[in-house]
């Protein structure tokens, strides 16, 4: 009887069987490969691995398939294309690529994928429900996070491809303490202000009659009786 060495072949066929967990995770595209149906309709079977949180490293494949018949099937089919790095001006070159081209294009593209998860034969299966072009700004972010430096995260930047992408021990580090001025120690002289000299109080009296009667009178406010509305 042949013998096996079971340990290799788990880790050959990925070593977790555990499913990922529903959520939006940061990945890049390992392989691809066009392909026919079933129904012999065209498709890209897509390699995805994990390339930040707890579960890096984790691949999971998806078929990107075009459904000619259905309008809207086509258009998802070209957006998953342009996600991948796969525009409208490559695809739209003469002569038109060929599916084995479109598939090596896609090689090597970062993304933003959801993984969700069916039942199949009666077993839980992990699938890819959505592929989301990655900002510049997510890259930077986990590019910072591989360096050890804290990512500049945009409020409007997905909560969940961070929390998959960017773990929170990244320590912070602290802005540099300014040195307040250095205060002055001499003694502060004490003011030798003289006395203001007296004064009389007739002449304290004409200065005040004579400062009321320069003063301009006060308008006389409109009663609310006069308004007319």
């Amino acid at each position: 009887m042949t013998s096996f060495d079971w340990g290799a072949l788990m880790e050959k066929s990925g070593g977790d069987f555990e499913l990922i967990p529903n959520g939006q995770y940061a990945a890049q595209v390992t392989k691809c490969e066009p392909k026919t149906s079933k129904n012999g309709k065209l498709m890209f079977t897509t390699t995805f691995k994990i390339t930040a949180g707890k579960h890096t490293g984790r691949t999971i494949i998806n078929n990107i398939v075009l459904s000619p018949e259905n309008p809207n099937a086509v258009r998802a089919f070209f957006i998953n294309l342009q996600n991948l790095g796969v525009g409208s001006e490559f695809l739209k070159t003469t002569p038109a690529p060929e599916p084995a081209q479109i598939a090596a294009k896609m090689v090597g593209a970062v993304c933003i994928i959801e993984i969700g998860n069916h039942e199949y034969n009666g077993t839980e299966r992990n699938d890819v429900t959505r592929i989301n072009k990655m900002s510049a700004q997510t890259q930077a972010a986990l590019v910072n996070q591989q360096s050890g430096l804290v990512p500049n995260v945009s409020p409007s930047m997905s909560a969940s491809v961070f929390t998959a992408a960017i773990p929170t021990s990244v320590p912070i580090q602290a802005a540099p303490t300014v040195p307040a001025a250095q205060e002055s120690t001499a003694p502060i002289p004490t003011p030798t202000n003289p006395a203001p000299p007296a004064t009389d109080e007739s002449s304290t009296n004409v200065t005040a009659a004579s400062a009321a009667t320069s003063a301009p009178a006060a308008p006389k406010l409109p009663s609310f009786a006069d308004i007319k509305f």
